[in-house]
């Protein structure tokens, strides 16, 4: 949830999450691949959102993205907490909602 505030967070955890989710257990291997995800996602969406803004046709829809993504993000770590402290798995750690 940090990393929603501080970028360099959120790099320092998707490396962490390649480097340690190949020797994980199971149920923890999927919060892993869920960051993954995450991460990529929102790199993806905060750059297009970016480039929305340089123009100013659409940089209202630019920012309007990047405060959606932000919200995004937030709710996908909150979820994956709570399931990680009640030591379950993500259930479809692929999915691009929650």
């Amino acid at each position: 949830m940090i990393g929603n505030i501080i970028g360099i967070t959120s790099i320092l955890a998707v490396i962490i999450a390649y480097a340690r989710r190949e020797r994980a257990p199971h149920w923890l291997q999927s919060h892993y691949t869920f960051q993954i995800k995450s991460f990529w996602a929102a790199l993806i969406g905060i750059l297009v959102c970016t480039f929305m803004i340089m123009t100013i046709i659409l940089s209202p829809f630019g920012a309007m993205g990047l405060g959606l993504i932000w919200l995004w993000m937030l709710v996908r770590s909150v979820v994956g907490l709570i399931r990680l402290l009640d030591g379950r798995g993500h259930p479809d750690a692929d999915a691009m909602w929650v």
